[in-house]
């Protein structure tokens, strides 16, 4: 028994090319087989190959276009495009049905035109969408990697798709008038403009990046002196860039939202809530909120000071679309806060004595109401946790309760 040590994706990649490609692929393997089934392995074969080469790529961060079976297992000394012109041959106009080898590299072709279309038009929107349904709600770095690797993959594509190989395939095609052959180059077209697009918003994101690095490290003192940062180099990004789009914008800003909300959730703490002085509580969750109100009042300046500086460019885009989730915490934040002054004005009441004939019946009725409040406001404790977690419900149906029952007292 053979045991293999690393990746198993890619021992079976070399296994298809090395082993079982060869055997399909020569003529004195398959020279007993009827030519119906011949070419059905052939196909078979190849797309599967095909698949795993996309699906290997995919796993480890890489893009990889799939080679013409005759162009894996050509022998070392004929180059890629002597190995594949040599087919030429079967591609003839006047005999149909010696064309086996038009079909193979038209479907390698639109492979090819498929996979770079589909790489093109990826958004980051979608994988952080991805990500707020797991629970997740990443930061602008993730929006500069993502176009970090966009760009390096587009590049890479770009670097694949004008290979000696790609060029044959291509030459090819044209010999055999193949309708591929415009669509193709339009690719290549396309494709430019797309590692140029890429290339620009990368380029321009990164100089964000010592910055947003500072903004996940800051304390809650700190975060409010990086905010100007952010915007200006945002500002000046939107200025300058030829790509970075409103919705890229959108994009960058809800993400830093989210590092904000993010450093905010940290400071309050809102397991400790319960164990710490009531005006501390009230101090902590009022300093949370001048943060976030702190960020978005110099949003609204920079804002402006963009339309003054760029009037036919200038930031159009609702409000909402940028502090939907902000916007969500910054109003829980309020609704604790709520709930800690009245729990700190009714400790006041605790243990009150009142003096008169009927003092200790008032007493009483006070120690009980007191004694009630406290009953309805401990009943957050059961999702102290998750008190900040916007997705929850939890938090809404207690509140709805204790809005109840004080109303009640």
């Amino acid at each position: 028994m053979v045991f293999f040590l690393g990746d198993p994706l890619q021992y079976q990649l070399l296994l298809l090319r090395e082993l079982f490609l060869p055997l399909v692929v020569q003529v004195k393997s398959t020279a007993s087989w009827p030519k119906a089934v011949s070419q059905e392995v052939r196909e078979t074969l190849g797309k599967f190959l095909s698949s795993s080469t996309y699906f290997f790529s995919q796993v480890n961060g890489l893009t990889i276009l799939p080679m013409p079976p005759i162009v894996d297992n050509a022998a070392p000394q004929v180059s890629a495009r002597a190995a594949i012109l040599q087919t030429t041959e079967s591609v003839t106009l006047d005999a149909p049905e010696r064309q086996p080898a038009k079909p193979a590299f038209e479907a390698i072709a639109a492979e090819w035109m498929a996979h770079a279309r589909k790489l093109m038009v990826m958004d980051s929107s979608a994988q952080i969408k991805e990500l707020e349904a797991k629970g997740r709600r990443p930061g602008p770095l993730f929006e500069l990697e993502f176009w970090r690797r966009t760009y390096t993959s587009l590049t890479n594509l770009g670097t694949q798709l004008r290979s000696e190989s790609a060029r044959a395939v291509l030459e090819l095609l044209k010999m055999a008038k193949s309708t591929y052959v415009d669509g193709f180059q339009k690719l290549l077209h396309d494709l430019d403009e797309a590692v140029e697009r890429a290339r620009d918003i990368h380029l321009h994101l990164e100089t964000l990046r010592p910055t947003l690095q500072k903004l996940i490290a800051a304390n809650i003192e700190e975060l409010p002196q990086l905010f100007p940062a952010v915007l200006h180099l945002l500002a000046l990004i939107w200025m300058t860039s030829k790509h970075f789009t409103t919705s890229r914008l959108v994009v960058v800003l809800q993400l830093v939202c989210n590092d904000i909300t993010e450093a905010v959730t940290r400071f309050v703490d809102c397991s400790s809530l319960w164990n710490l002085d009531l005006h501390e509580v009230v101090a902590k969750l009022r300093r949370g909120l001048a943060v976030c109100g702190h960020f978005k009042s110099l949003f609204f300046n920079y804002r402006t000071q963009v339309k003054a500086a760029c009037p036919k460019r200038e930031w159009k885009f609702e409000n909402s679309s940028v502090f939907l989730h902000l916007d969500a915490v910054m109003e829980r934040m309020r609704d604790i806060l709520e709930v800690f002054k009245h729990r700190r004005d009714f400790s006041k009441l605790d243990g009150l004595q009142l003096g008169g004939n009927r003092g200790q019946l008032y007493g009483d009725s006070l120690a009980k109401i007191v004694a009630e409040f406290d009953c309805a406001a401990n009943a957050f404790r059961a999702i102290v946790h998750t008190i900040l977690d916007i997705s929850s419900p939890e938090f809404d149906l207690h509140l709805s309760d204790f809005n109840l029952k004080l109303k009640h007292l």
